[in-house]
């Protein structure tokens, strides 16, 4: 892939992570002692201790599979500085599912915010001609207290024409 199509391509990635769409209403189980937030359309949950999930859709243009937008998603945020603390996949509950692609990614990572380091989890997986997307941060010793709840609850992955 020439430098100018990579860098199309990130592009792309790109505002359509930020231009998010609301097609579809992308949920997961709430972990225990989290509390869903509602102040936006975006799907958001939040630990006592400030650890943030959401959930949130972008069309899939160009469409591609989800084997490139997670080489994509690790190529990016490793250029911008995000050191990759684990990767794996998991297989999301129900999404109507593009027959390709029956797993979605996921990146952990590790960032200074402020004066403090973070983990930030990114995990995409594809919803007909959807990208779901999976954030969850907060601080390295709250976000290691609900690390299992949070991979239990990409496997909840759910959904639904709203």
């Amino acid at each position: 892939m020439s430098l100018r199509v990579g860098l199309f391509v990130t592009v792309v990635l790109i505002a359509s992570f930020l231009t998010a769409c609301t097609t579809l209403d992308a949920r997961l189980t709430t972990p225990s002692g989290f509390a869903e937030f509602r102040h936006t359309s975006d799907f958001r949950i939040v630990s006592p201790e400030g650890v943030v999930l959401r959930v949130r859709t972008a069309e899939n243009k160009p469409e591609q599979t989800i084997d490139f937008w997670a080489k994509t998603l690790k190529r990016q945020l490793s250029q911008s500085g995000y050191a990759l603390l684990a990767e794996g996949t998991f297989d999301p509950k129900e999404l109507p599912l593009p027959a390709a692609s029956r797993n979605g990614a996921y990146f952990e990572w590790s960032a200074p915010v402020g004066t403090e380091d973070y983990t930030y989890l990114t995990a995409v997986a594809l919803a007909n001609d959807q990208i779901v997307i999976v954030e969850a941060a907060g601080p390295i010793e709250y976000y290691k207290e609900h690390e299992q709840q949070i991979h239990k609850a990409l496997e909840t992955l759910t959904i639904s024409n709203p």
